[in-house]
């Protein structure tokens, strides 16, 4: 695959790289600091589900990196016993089927955010930022990881046609 550097794409990568590493560095520092207070019985009552929101927000951004690097969970298996051109229409197959579940994800986790900014029901999660903020973020990465796994079903397409075979 031919890689043309852009430099929107660069500066997007950066950002979710130094987010990914922002975001494990404040986890374990707010872990730290809860273990550290409760020997001396104090407690940040929001620290617990915060951290919780946050292992998800880590997940999702590393889930957006792996995608980004055609890295994410596979199961190659078959195309290590099929012809290239074969392996490449597995590809395919594959990418299109990211492309659709992270869509519909994409759709049900914005209605979900939908339903709780409009009825606010969870009320916030620390001080003064709501339960939406980090909901809103869920659709967020399965759009981003759906349109990445969109772009390469339709390299992965081009190049079946093409006759080519992906390395």
């Amino acid at each position: 695959m031919n890689k043309k550097r852009s430099p929107l794409f660069d500066t997007l990568h950066a950002v979710e790289d130094y987010l990914l590493s922002l975001l494990l560095v404040v986890m374990v520092a707010l872990a730290f600091a809860q273990i550290v207070l409760r020997k001396f019985n104090v407690s940040l009552v929001w620290a617990d589900p915060l951290l919780r929101h946050l292992v998800l927000l880590v997940t999702l951004l590393g889930a957006m990196i792996a995608s980004r690097e055609h890295n994410h969970i596979s199961i190659d298996i078959a195309a290590r016993f099929v012809p290239p051109r074969v392996g490449l229409g597995i590809r395919v197959l594959c990418d299109a089927f990211a492309a659709v579940v992270c869509g519909l994800l994409t759709k049900a986790t914005f209605m979900m955010f939908l339903d709780e900014f409009n009825h606010q029901r969870g009320g916030y999660l620390v001080d003064h930022i709501p339960l939406w903020f980090f909901q809103l973020l869920l659709p967020v990465a399965f759009c981003v990881i759906g349109l990445r796994y969109l772009r390469y079903f339709l390299i992965a397409v081009r190049e079946t046609i093409a006759g080519q075979e992906r390395r």
